[in-house]
């Protein structure tokens, strides 16, 4: 698994400093963007004049969401199913671990991304928006049952990532602007799916939905889930 590939190699890096480099430790706080994944804010260790590590949490929110969607479609999505995530997204959370090896002000830079996205809309505007005519057939009874349900969905995403940057130290100051380029690879997702009726939940017909959603969910993600990014961030040495 890529994350996993991700771990250990920054395990190696560490073993493969010299000893006999002088130690150079520093902690340091940050906030800023990856644009258009999330508006973060982290801590950065910098164990060794060439290593440093990363942890960072932030959240995807409006307008974020729809430039992450634009993305994904220049990629190839499917508009449709686009336009469902787009007009039901709330929020999205995402926390990033990572390592840094620097050479000067430059440093390359490899990470481990978990994200947490959901959504509520029309459950009809989602159904008749994306399958239309190819629509399960809906018995009489249900349609009025259908009018005015929401439809919930939930989508645990893990990604990977590589990333350039450059460190700008501000004269006579503690502060420092970091610039990175970033590009970002999903590789799973788990994604569930509920209306605001349980019963409904548990038909024939709800599983038949849910289940050809999770499976176009699971495709987008993975096949269109590639995300460039532009990052700017403000650092505080302390």
């Amino acid at each position: 698994m890529m994350i996993k590939k991700i771990v250990i190699l920054s395990f190696i890096v560490l073993l493969a400093i010299s000893p006999g480099v002088a130690q150079q430790t520093r902690n340091e706080a940050f906030i800023g963007s990856q644009f258009p994944l999330q508006f973060t804010a982290g801590y950065q260790y910098q164990l060794h004049p060439l290593v440093s590590v990363r942890v960072q949490a932030g959240a995807m929110i409006h307008p974020l969401d729809k430039i992450f969607l634009y993305s994904m479609e220049q990629s190839g999505l499917n508009k449709n199913l686009s336009r469902i995530i787009k007009e039901s997204f709330d929020v999205g959370y995402l926390g990033t671990a990572g390592v840094n090896v620097h050479y000067r002000k430059f440093y390359l830079g490899i990470y481990a991304q978990y994200g947490h996205l959901r959504g509520q809309g029309r459950l009809t505007d989602a159904l008749y928006t994306y399958y239309r005519k190819d629509l399960p057939p809906i018995p009489p009874e249900f349609e009025p049952l259908l009018q005015g349900l929401q439809l919930k969905w939930q989508s645990n995403i893990w990604n990977a990532g590589i990333l350039v940057g450059r460190k700008f130290v501000l004269p006579n100051s503690r502060f420092a602007i970091h610039t990175e380029v970033g590009f970002t690879r999903t590789f799973s997702a788990i994604n569930s799916f509920s209306s605001s009726n349980t019963f409904l939940d548990q038909t024939s017909l709800a599983d038949q939905i849910y289940t050809r959603l999770d499976q176009e969910f699971k495709e987008a993600f993975r096949k269109y889930g590639y995300y460039p990014s532009i990052n700017l961030y403000l650092f505080y040495t302390f």
